[in-house]
């Protein structure tokens, strides 16, 4: 270790990651799902009924499975490193 706090890591000299890839990858598709499906549907949840854009419940959808699944994700990895601290 340095005397700045730094670690002796050696530096990324990449600032292009997988992750920024695929960001980018899932970005230009949603741009065009939108843009190929602006017309009105309707959704019908229990007693209601809304006409909205296709786009608009699509990435709603997505953006809640999104949701959900980084929720699940933190769940397991938090009782993971519990379970580790308890052994």
């Amino acid at each position: 270790m340095t005397g700045d706090g730094e670690t002796d890591r050696p530096q990324n000299k990449s600032s292009v990651s997988l992750g920024k890839i695929v960001t980018l990858i899932a970005v230009v598709i949603a741009v065009i799902f939108i843009i190929q499906n602006s017309g009105t549907g309707t959704v019908s949840f229990l007693f209601w009924e809304f006409q909205l854009p296709t786009w608009v419940w699509a990435i709603g959808l997505f953006l809640l499975g999104g949701v959900s699944g980084y929720s699940w994700h933190w769940s397991r990895a938090r009782a993971r490193r519990k379970t580790r601290r308890n052994d």
